[in-house]
């Protein structure tokens, strides 16, 4: 993969040159179609998703079968890395709602890549701090509306 479509990516910004070659070398490009579920609630994975190109909706579905977006992402947003920590289910449904492009990187992949660049987990840490503290204040105002 080409190092030109991660320098757009804000979680790869803190990255060297070198460190950004490291992950290309791993990353595996994932083309899908638009209306397509890339990952279901509850089901096992353990890869990263940078959106490359396209966008995607991340959801949940209540007891009643209805939808709740939790999330609409586009070029150059992830998802999916906290299964690169733990080995549980998914915890929410993504479906493109464009033609997409992803870059993909696995937990074994990502694991190699912080065990030779340490700079990466201090990256991927702080992405996911930032996410949970924005679904944190999400939580709150749905409560406040309640």
């Amino acid at each position: 993969m080409e190092t030109k479509l991660l320098h757009g990516v804000p979680l790869f910004e803190p990255l060297s040159e070198q460190e950004i070659q490291a992950v290309a070398e791993k990353m595996q490009i994932r083309q899908v179609p638009e209306d397509t579920i890339v990952l279901k609630e509850g089901e096992h994975s353990d890869s990263l998703y940078v959106v490359l190109s396209g966008k995607v909706k991340v959801f949940l579905t209540d007891e009643q079968g209805e939808e709740v977006t939790l999330n609409v992402l586009g070029e150059g947003e992830y998802f999916g890395e906290v299964s690169l920590f733990d080995s549980g289910d998914r915890s929410a449904s993504v479906i493109t709602l464009d033609s997409s492009n992803f870059g993909v990187l696995n937990r074994e992949d990502v694991l190699s890549l912080i065990a030779n660049h340490p700079e990466m987990l201090r990256v991927i840490m702080t992405g996911t701090t930032s996410r949970i503290r924005d679904l944190s204040n999400n939580v709150r105002s749905l409560a406040a509306n309640w």
